[in-house]
C-alpha cells in the first residue's frame, strides 16, 4: 500500500502504479476555507485540481473529519471514503512537574491564569479575531496572561507590535515554536486553551491535543469546533472578537468551571480521541483495502 497524505498524494499515486500497489489517499484540510488574498486562492484552486486528482485515482479515502469525507465522497461516489480522526500530535503524556517548570520559565506572576493558544497564524484559524480579543480581555481580569506559539518570526514581530501599542506587551508571550513532544508540557502548563477557528470543515488538530491536557477550552461556535467539543467541554462563543474576550474573561475568573470544562475534555480524549481507537480504525480501512479485487 502507498498512503499518500494530503499534497503528497500524487506522489502516491504514481508510486502504486509503477509498483502496481494499492494507493490510499488521506484528506486533511479543506482548500476552500484557505482564503488570504489573489495569489493564495490561486494556489488554493490548483490544490484543490491536484486533490480531486489524489482523490479519483485513489482505492480508498480517509477523511479526518464528517465534512471532508462528505467532500471526497461527492467527488467520488463509488469510492470507500473512510471517516478516521486525527489523534494529538504526539504520545507523550503530561508530566506536571515539567508543566510547572513551563510555567517557571514563562515568569508568570504569582497567581497569575495562563491562557494559551498554539496553531498557525493562518487567517481561517482566527489569529485576527484572537488579537482584537486579548487587550479587552486582560483589561477586565488583571490577573489574566496570554501566551501565544506558532508563526513565523516576521508574524510574531508584527503581533508583538500590535500588543505593545495596545499596552500589553508584559501580559502577552511568544515563547516560539516548540517540539510536539513539549507540547503536552506546555499544555499542561495553561490554564486555559483557545481556539479562535472561524473557519474550515476539518478537525481543529489543536484541539485534540487541548482535550488531552485536560484544560479548559474556549472556542468559537462554528462547525469546525462543535466537530469534537460541545457545551459540556468547552465555554463556545460567538466568532466576534467582543464575545470571545468575553467567554475568556468568564473562564479566567471561574476556577471551578476551569476544572469541570477540563475534565470532561479529557474524558472525551480517553474515550474516543485515542491512539488505540485510531489504529482500529486505520486496521479496518487497510483490511478492507487489502480484501478488494
Amino acid at each position: 500500500v502507498f498512503h499518500g497524505i494530503e499534497d503528497a498524494g500524487p506522489i502516491a499515486a504514481v508510486l502504486a502504479r509503477r509498483w502496481r500497489a494499492k494507493y490510499v489517499f488521506e484528506k486533511h484540510s479543506d482548500p476552500a476555507s484557505y482564503k488570504k488574498g489573489f495569489i493564495r486562492n490561486v494556489v488554493m484552486s490548483a490544490y484543490r485540481r491536484v486533490e480531486r486528482f489524489s482523490i479519483l485515482r485513489a482505492d480508498a479515502v480517509i477523511g479526518t473529519g464528517p465534512a471532508l469525507v462528505a467532500q471526497a465522497r461527492a467527488i467520488a461516489p463509488a469510492k470507500p471514503v473512510h471517516h478516521i480522526f486525527d489523534i494529538p500530535s504526539s504520545l507523550v503524556e503530561p508530566d506536571p512537574a515539567r508543566a510547572a517548570a513551563v510555567r517557571e520559565k514563562l515568569g508568570l506572576a504569582p497567581g497569575a491564569v495562563l491562557a494559551l493558544y498554539v496553531g498557525s497564524f493562518a487567517v481561517y484559524q482566527g489569529i485576527d479575531l484572537l488579537f482584537q480579543a486579548i487587550p479587552p480581555a486582560l483589561q477586565k481580569c488583571p490577573h489574566l496572561q496570554v501566551a501565544v506559539i506558532g508563526g513565523s518570526p516576521a508574524q510574531v514581530a508584527a503581533r508583538q507590535a500590535e500588543i505593545a501599542a495596545a499596552g500589553f506587551a508584559g501580559r502577552v508571550l511568544f515563547p516560539g515554536q516548540i517540539h510536539p513532544d513539549e507540547l503536552p508540557h506546555t499544555l499542561a502548563a495553561a490554564d486555559i486553551l483557545l481556539s479562535p477557528r472561524i473557519a474550515g470543515g476539518n478537525t481543529p488538530l489543536k484541539l485534540l491535543d487541548y482535550l488531552k491536557a485536560g484544560r479548559a477550552i474556549v472556542a468559537c461556535d462554528n462547525p469546525a469546533n462543535r466537530l469534537i467539543l460541545d457545551d459540556a467541554t468547552a465555554r463556545l462563543v460567538p466568532p466576534v472578537p467582543a464575545a470571545f474576550a468575553d467567554g475568556l474573561a468568564a473562564l479566567a475568573a471561574d476556577a471551578p468551571l476551569r476544572v469541570r470544562l477540563g475534565a470532561a475534555g479529557q474524558q472525551l480524549y480517553r474515550a474516543t480521541y485515542n491512539y488505540e481507537q485510531f489504529k482500529q480504525r486505520l486496521g479496518e480501512a487497510y483490511r478492507q483495502l487489502l480484501n478488494s479485487p
